[in-house]
């Protein structure tokens, strides 16, 4: 009897060591597993931090980009005059601002002229819908196109241009090198876009413009 009391007693000395040991290795598990949620988490936000980084880096190479396509653009010479052109010719160089207020920019081409009021022969604004730049005629009167085959047209082709081929609605692919002819009460001009809006939305066009003869 005394024996087996014995053997009992040993075997409930090493059940309560065993069941100490799962406790530790329980616990032991348990920070583990915490550890490696924890450091699961940690990668996570890494990764969305380096996505971001990324995303950020690709807008400011885009709008490098951007730029210095527009300063190459700029400068490309203006193509030389024709044999045919007016020795009266005028050539200007026109930097048209843009307006976060919805105010308009008026454009009046017999004088080279850029102001917020109050008329011209086109207006550079903000389409209402995308917020995009676009040119459009002051009030639909002026008439123009932007079917010109080349910077090198005459003041007679371009003239032609917009009585065979006159454009319905603005001009909204302001690209480097659009081409358009515009008949006024001054003149015949020719614009051509030397570079896409920049990012402030301003845009430069170059005008070659020929004053009717009186």
């Amino acid at each position: 009897m005394k024996r087996i009391e014995k053997h009992a007693g040993v075997l409930v000395a090493l059940l309560a060591v065993v069941t100490a040991a799962l406790g530790s290795l329980s616990a032991y598990l348990k920070v583990k597993a915490d550890t490696a949620v924890d450091t699961r988490q940690e990668v996570q936000v890494r990764a969305t931090d380096l996505q971001s980084d990324k995303s950020s880096l690709q807008k400011q190479i885009a709008a490098l980009r951007e730029e210095n396509d527009n300063l190459t653009a700029q400068l490309k010479t203006e193509p030389a005059p024709t044999a045919s052109d007016s020795p009266t010719a005028v050539t200007r160089d026109l930097k048209v601002p843009i307006s976060g207020n919805g105010s308009n920019e008026y454009i009046t081409l017999d004088d080279g002229t850029v102001t917020q009021c109050c008329s011209g022969d086109f207006i550079y604004a903000r389409q209402e819908s995308t917020g995009e730049p676009e040119l459009r005629a002051y009030s639909g009167s002026t008439p123009y196109s932007i079917d010109v085959s080349s910077a090198g047209v005459t003041p007679e082709e371009c003239s032609d241009a917009v009585t065979r081929s006159p454009a319905a609605a603005p001009v909204r692919n302001l690209h480097a090198g659009t081409l358009i002819c515009i008949n006024t009460n001054g003149g015949t001009s020719l614009l051509r876009v030397v570079a896409a809006p920049a990012r402030d939305g301003s845009l430069r066009l170059r005008q070659r413009f020929w004053p009717k003869e009186h």
